[in-house]
């Protein structure tokens, strides 16, 4: 949380690889911690893309610790990404 402070951005992703090829995301405000943002998702699955992490063939499944999990595949210059749904 104290880089999310230093930042000052509404909210600011932190990822984690784990074993597998997953990744773990947590967003933070300068505040608090919150449950999902999809901006960041977006943005998270992007960078990993662009500096090789990952390749952008291969889908980005992320981890959240109360929003199940997301996940995030490239589709030309767009990116699709699966939010948890919740039955009526």
């Amino acid at each position: 949380q104290a880089v999310a402070v230093e930042n000052n951005l509404a909210e600011t992703a932190f990822v984690e690889a784990r074993s597998g090829g997953d990744w773990n995301i947590r967003w933070f405000t300068p505040t608090t911690e919150v449950a999902l943002c999809g901006h960041a998702t977006l943005a998270s699955a992007h960078a990993l893309w662009e500096t090789g992490r990952v390749p952008r063939s291969s889908p980005i499944t992320f981890h959240t610790r109360t929003a199940g999990t997301l996940r995030c595949e490239a589709t030309g210059p767009w990116i699709k990404m699966d939010f948890p749904a919740q039955p009526p």
